[in-house]
Formats: C-alpha cells, sequence, structure tokens
C-alpha cells in the first residue's frame, strides 16, 4: 500500500478549524479544482472520491453544497452528476435518495 496523505482542521472545544481548497484566479481562466479516486488495474476496484459533511448529535448535521459557478452577464456554470461508463458492460447507476429516518426529509428538483 502507498502512503496517505491527510489534511484536517485543528480541534478546538468551541470551533473547529477549517480547511480551504481553492484554484487560482486568471485574467483569461482561472484554474480547475479536481479530485480523483486511485486507479486499478487488471480485476481490482478503482479508489472512490468521497464528500461527507460532518455529524451531530443533537442538532442538526451539516450539508453537502454543489453549485455552478456565478457569471454577472454570461451563462452561469453547470452541475453534471455522471455515472462511470463502461466499454463493454453497464454504466454505473445514479441514486438520489432521501436517507431512512423517522421522518424522511424531502427530495426537490426544480428549475
Amino acid at each position: 500500500m502507498a502512503g496517505d496523505v491527510g489534511l484536517q482542521g485543528g480541534d478546538s472545544s468551541q470551533v473547529g478549524g477549517n480547511i480551504n481548497l481553492s484554484a487560482g484566479a486568471g485574467a483569461v481562466e482561472g484554474g480547475s479544482l479536481v479530485f480523483f479516486g486511485g486507479s486499478s488495474s487488471g480485476n481490482g476496484i478503482a479508489g472512490n472520491v468521497n464528500v461527507t459533511a460532518g455529524d451531530n448529535e443533537n442538532n442538526m448535521g451539516g450539508s453537502v453544497r454543489i453549485s455552478g459557478g456565478t457569471s454577472n452577464f454570461g451563462v452561469g456554470g453547470d452541475v453534471m452528476l455522471m455515472t462511470g461508463s463502461s466499454g463493454t458492460g453497464t454504466s454505473g447507476s445514479l441514486y438520489l435518495a432521501s436517507e431512512v429516518s423517522n421522518t424522511s426529509g424531502s427530495l426537490y428538483l426544480s428549475s
């Protein structure tokens, strides 16, 4: 197994530290922020990319927000959710769900 790299904000009895990752701004084109799970060869299993908000025991868990970029005069950025393709097999499935709970949350789609 190759070595791991970890990033962690500082712990606190009040407010924990943040981790901010930002791509650079550019006059012609801004930089991109890209996350990749590791590839695997042969019959192995490729790595995952997980984005999970924080848990809370008594109040409210954190939210995960994915937003396209804003444009003042042009077209705002898209948000694309796509499954993986397969050359000869079956592409991946796309799941949108509210987790099971005492009272499940809602699922909203709007334009």
